[in-house]
């Protein structure tokens, strides 16, 4: 399996703040190799886990609308189809 260059993460129902260390401090460590897409609910992140080749996840633990453990078990039923 050949490895992509960039590493795509997605940042699930995080405030602006966090979202903005996060990145900040993740591109400092690895500049050229990282790109993050953002989602405000668990909903919208599943979706974005299936359209994108997501590779890792940062997520608040209790969204509006699902909690992480939810999540995860939506993503992988999603990738069992």
């Amino acid at each position: 399996m050949v490895q992509k260059a960039v590493q795509t993460g997605l940042m699930v129902g995080l405030g602006e703040e966090p979202r903005c260390y996060i990145s900040e401090l993740l591109k400092s460590t690895f500049p050229d190799d990282l790109e993050f897409l953002e989602a405000e609910s668990g909903s919208d992140g599943l979706i974005s886990c299936i359209d994108n080749d997501v590779d890792f996840v940062f997520m608040h633990y209790h969204l509006r609308d699902i909690d992480a453990l939810d999540f995860v078990d939506q993503l992988r039923q999603a990738d069992a189809l």
